[in-house]
């Protein structure tokens, strides 16, 4: 029996969501295979955003706020799934 549960984070932006040049971004959370889209009710400039990493290209000030953004979001959410464990 296997009771170790498999959890991940990862961002993204919806292009089929963009107007203006700005996507919304969202986290996608895995969890045993389960997953779950989340609008952080934010948007980028697609510009700004590193596809490689999933992440915000960080040389730009708003890619800095939204970096801070999806750690805060990240912890919460790994501090949630671990509560919901034990």
């Amino acid at each position: 029996m296997n009771t170790t549960n498999v959890l991940s984070v990862r961002f993204f932006i919806k292009h089929s969501l963009a107007k203006n040049g700005r996507a919304p971004i969202y986290a996608r959370i895995t969890v045993e295979g389960q997953k779950a889209d989340v609008s952080l009710k934010r948007k980028i400039d697609l510009a700004n955003w590193d596809y490689r990493k999933s992440l915000p290209k960080s040389s730009r000030e708003e890619g800095k706020s939204i970096n801070v953004l999806l750690e805060r979001v990240r912890t919460e959410i790994l501090n949630e799934y671990t509560d919901l464990k034990y």
